[in-house]
């Protein structure tokens, strides 16, 4: 997202098929990651077009599987990833209501009232099961 006002638009695709009557959601968080230092005010984050507010801001988040601004490398290997100390990513976690979350595409809308370039990095689901 690189002007002020811009938004942007994320497929995330859930597989998991459960039963909510035997297979009950406790907790859902959508993790955001962002290339550098990211003050939570410019961000306004939308889940299936509901409005989250941020539970976690870490701007010390370090993630040994981001290597930007560097190329990422060619995937596979063992996961022996190291982190880079100088690494400055942002990450903001979501509390989302189990009952937007559906095994199918989730749409999840980000928008910058910044004025300097957002890069997104990663966007994680994190599921709880009761």
């Amino acid at each position: 997202m690189s002007e002020a006002d811009s938004t942007a638009t994320v497929s995330l695709h859930v597989g998991d098929h459960r039963e909510p009557s035997t297979d009950p959601l406790e907790l859902i968080v959508l993790r955001v990651m962002l290339l550098g230092t990211v003050v939570k005010k410019i961000l306004a984050v939308k889940f299936k077009g509901v409005p989250s507010r941020p539970i976690n801001h870490d701007v010390s988040w370090k993630e040994n599987q981001i290597f930007s601004p560097r190329p990422q490398p060619s995937s596979g290997g063992a996961d022996g990833w190291k982190v880079d100390p100088k690494q400055k990513l942002t990450r903001l976690d979501f509390r989302i209501p189990p009952r937007l979350c559906k095994a199918a595409d989730n749409q999840v809308s980000l928008r910058s009232s910044g004025k300097k370039t957002i890069k997104l990095e990663k966007v994680e689901l994190h599921v709880d099961y009761a």
